[in-house]
């Protein structure tokens, strides 16, 4: 009995000293086994990514054709006023493909030939215009064809492609009977109502690129887009940024 009860009560001491130990010991080795995990997933990565890399070296050496693959994004800013932004895969073959958004307001199309927007400042800064606007939303897909010129310093472009485009119309105008109600001026002499809409549509536009160094450029663009809701012009510059051009184009 004596010695049955000497290894019950070694057992029970073992048994909390290793619990002790797991608190004191345990998170720091997991810490550690982790650690260590990421090294090995590091180094195992690095290892079956070396015949890739070999691979992309022979395509680069051998003249790939994606090599010299031109690849940048762009900022927007339109007339009527608005901006966005874009991107382009371009080669120096002359076809490529962008995406594009722009989003603008121009003046909206019903407005009342008698609308008055009144002489409260305040309204006018609200809007941050003294006329209704129609918000229109453009996405837009294209393939391009480019011209380059001696140098690939200037280059003339047309793209073309469909486009998903959302509108906030400026509808139902509503004469007001009293539109000088306070001390800071009249308000508008209508009120009206934005409705919303979806179209798909037909989008071309053409551009002026200018190259000015490899990772910068500019573009001067025209665009149309013809849907069932609001066909429109846009006019605009785009800063380009990114592989714009060949290194050694002069």
């Amino acid at each position: 009995m004596q010695s049955a009860s000497l290894v019950y009560e070694i057992d029970v001491v073992n048994f909390v000293y290793s619990k002790r130990a797991f608190h004191r010991y345990g998170i720091r080795s997991l810490i550690q086994f982790l650690a260590m995990k990421k090294i090995i997933l590091f180094a195992a990565f690095s290892v079956m990514m070396m015949p890739y890399e070999a691979l992309a070296q022979r395509y680069y050496d051998q003249g790939y054709p994606f090599e010299k693959a031109h690849l940048y994004a762009g900022l927007v800013a339109t007339l009527p006023l608005g901006g966005g932004f874009s991107g382009t895969f371009f080669h120096p073959s002359g076809y490529g493909a962008s995406f594009s958004y722009i989003a603008f307001s121009p003046n909206a199309t019903n407005i009342p030939s008698n609308y008055d927007p009144g002489s409260n400042l305040f309204n006018w800064f609200g809007s941050f215009s003294i006329n209704p606007k129609d918000h229109i939303q453009c996405y837009a897909l294209h393939a391009i064809k480019e011209f380059p010129t001696d140098g690939n310093r200037i280059r003339l472009g047309i793209e073309t492609g469909p486009s998903f485009l959302k509108f906030d119309l400026a509808e139902n105008f509503t004469p007001v009977a009293d539109p000088c109600p306070t001390i800071f001026g009249c308000d508008p002499n209508y009120t009206y109502q934005e409705k919303s809409y979806q179209a798909v549509g037909f989008s071309v536009k053409g551009k002026f690129e200018w190259t000015i160094a490899q990772p910068f450029g500019l573009e001067f663009i025209a665009q149309a887009n013809l849907n069932k809701i609001r066909s429109f012009i846009a006019a605009g510059l785009v800063v380009d940024f990114g592989i714009v051009r060949e290194e050694d184009s002069y």
